[in-house]
């Protein structure tokens, strides 16, 4: 079909055969090939002129449809091989979903890869998880580490964040300027509706443990919105990472939560065994993405809120 539409274009063997970069005497033979298995002549001949038949005119644009469909399949077929195309499924929690860092990668990934078939599914962190495992999930931003007796599921990456308070405007606390956790002990503090399927929850539960202090579980809601809602009404204190701190929440203050342990957690995790090349691909994308690392810090979070930044975040 390209050496028809290469004649047709030239209406000269030489020139047609010098571009298909053949010799004249195979072009010769695939056209007569051609023409004997659809029937019917496309090119009238003499021995100085070459002109496309009726039905040659007729059946080119076809012809034509059918070389440059080719040569996308060809395109598309290098691309899959090396993983820059092909459906991509990416899960994460809640709580990620409002990382911007966490958006700036997929942009990039979109733009980098415009070829590569996205479906995003959110969902809490324990059922993220299993996804990963059982295959539904590809690529899974989570909250909550495997656990050991998990098998199929690795940590790729370990990300880091720190840890801001949410606080209704007129609860005393709200008027300091940080907070350390141990102000929270007696606090009710309110968690996600997902139980123990929340990596959200894991990682506050953890961040008391670790400061050697009891949580007290207030009221519970299923989105971090409506949490930020039972915060405003002064029914508990949530603690969230600085990424995910809603902007402009009537009634809610973030405030910084200071100490060195004062941080919660997100593992990007994939199956064990190799990936195909797309899901490789992306996740050697998101492995190396430097927007991840780009967060927030509590500070800046409180500081934003209020209007102002620390001096230390205006020096060039």
């Amino acid at each position: 079909m390209r050496y028809f539409v290469a004649l047709a274009d030239e209406l000269h063997f030489g020139r047609a055969a010098q571009r298909l970069h053949v010799a004249q005497p195979p072009l010769t033979r695939q056209i007569g090939l051609l023409e004997a298995e659809l029937e019917f002549p496309l090119f009238q001949r003499t021995s100085r002129t070459v002109q496309l038949t009726t039905a040659g005119k007729r059946f080119l644009p076809f012809a034509r449809a059918i070389v440059e469909d080719c040569v996308r399949a060809e395109d598309y077929a290098r691309k899959l091989s090396r993983g820059a195309a092909g459906p991509v499924t990416i899960g994460y929690s809640a709580s990620v979903s409002l990382n911007a860092g966490f958006g700036a990668a997929l942009r990039s990934a979109a733009l980098q890869f415009p070829d590569i078939e996205w479906t995003l599914v959110e969902m809490p962190s324990g059922i993220l998880n299993e996804r990963v495992r059982g295959g539904q999930v590809d690529i899974g931003i989570s909250r909550l580490a495997p656990p050991a007796d998990l098998g199929g599921v690795r940590i790729e990456r370990h990300l880091r964040e720190q840890v801001v308070a949410a606080i209704a405007l007129d609860d005393p606390l709200s008027m300091h300027d940080t907070l350390r956790l141990e102000s929270l002990a007696d606090r009710h503090i309110v968690l996600s509706s997902a139980g123990q399927a929340s990596g959200l929850n894991a990682q506050v539960h953890r961040l008391f443990e670790r400061h050697g202090l009891m949580l007290k579980p207030g009221p519970a809601a299923p989105q971090l919105s409506s949490m930020m809602t039972l915060v405003s009404a002064g029914l508990g204190i949530a603690l969230l990472p600085a990424s995910a701190a809603m902007p402009l929440r009537a009634g809610v203050r973030y405030m910084a939560v200071s100490g060195d342990e004062a941080h919660i957690d997100g593992f990007v995790i994939c199956r064990e065994e190799q990936l195909p090349p797309p899901q490789a691909t992306l996740l050697r994308f998101f492995f190396n993405h430097t927007a991840l690392d780009n967060l927030p810090s509590a500070e800046v979070v409180a500081a934003e809120q209020q209007g102002s930044r620390p001096a230390c975040c205006d020096q060039s």
